[in-house]
């Protein structure tokens, strides 16, 4: 999505979806439900001014000159040099990663990341976190699943990758409206996100998603979360046993077991503290509780 600074907005669309697209998808149809956000009506009103003017990244590409890249890459942010260095002339995927807490999704999308780069060897991985770093799996998570996966940088826009000539062969992951901009050739698999899930059917319309096929359900990520030996504590988040500690999905925190029966864990931080959950039902835990100072 990019907006125009003057006063009409301006809606730069997808060539193949012939609608708005963005993340709030139908926001007439969201914003007349009783839990409506409380922006709802100040969104629509803007979403009456939203012009669709189409364009196709790919065409663009071959129609830019040397110096016309390097001020878009200025205008985004992006180290040219140091993306060409990273990912001209190889063969490369891209995993996008989305923040979606508590959710047997977030789970899932790791699961997927490691039966991924181990049937892709021969690819070089990059991960995308969305929407920053510190809302998604942190790298020694990432990196425990997948060796030899490599960070981009949450803010560089997809689409600048495919003016440059960087697009990666191949994407997968949770999904986003990055998908409206690839070609089902492209696509190795697409995580719908479930009731938060805005895009899944238009992508199918616009046939960059098949029918059957490639789109992984909630339904069917939930009976393969347990592969990765990770639970779910209410108010800390997930937890993944990498070598003999298990640590925080999201956060660069770790913890070694010190009681582990099947009605309760009980852990040492750094610190030496001990902190204690209990079974509640399958992979979910109780409170994570401070038990001694």
């Amino acid at each position: 999505m990019w907006w125009s600074p003057k006063k009409d907005y301006i809606f730069f669309n997808y060539p193949k979806i012939k609608h708005k697209l963005h993340m709030w998808g139908d926001i007439k149809k969201l914003c007349s439900t009783k839990d409506a956000h409380p922006q709802c009506e100040r969104i629509k009103k803007l979403d009456d001014l939203i012009k669709i003017i189409p364009v196709d990244f790919y065409a663009l590409k071959n129609k830019l000159a040397p110096d016309d890249l390097e001020k878009i890459a200025v205008l985004a942010g992006v180290d040219l040099k140091k993306y060409q260095k990273l990912l001209k002339g190889k063969k490369t995927g891209i995993y996008l990663l989305g923040f979606i807490a508590g959710t047997n999704l977030e789970s899932f999308q790791l699961v997927a990341l490691k039966d991924l780069c181990k049937a892709y060897k021969d690819t070089t991985w990059f991960y995308k976190p969305h929407p920053t770093h510190l809302k998604t799996p942190t790298h020694k998570v990432l990196t425990h699943l997948c060796p030899n996966i490599k960070p981009l940088n949450h803010q560089i826009p997809f689409e600048f990758l495919i003016l440059s000539g960087l697009a990666p062969q191949y994407v997968a992951g949770i999904g986003s409206s990055t998908f409206a901009n690839l070609n089902p050739e492209n696509i190795l698999f697409y995580i719908q996100r479930g009731y938060v899930d805005s895009y899944t059917n238009t992508l199918k319309k616009a046939k960059i998603l098949p029918e059957k096929g490639k789109v992984i359900t909630p339904e069917q990520s939930i009976k393969k979360i347990m592969k990765l030996n990770m639970f779910f504590i209410g108010n800390a988040g997930w937890f993944i046993k990498i070598d003999n500690e298990y640590c925080k999905m999201t956060q660069n925190e770790c913890y070694t077991i010190v009681e582990d029966t099947p009605t309760t864990k009980t852990f040492k931080n750094k610190k030496n503290q001990l902190v204690k959950t209990k079974h509640i039902e399958s992979y979910k835990w109780s409170k994570f509780e401070l038990i001694n100072e």
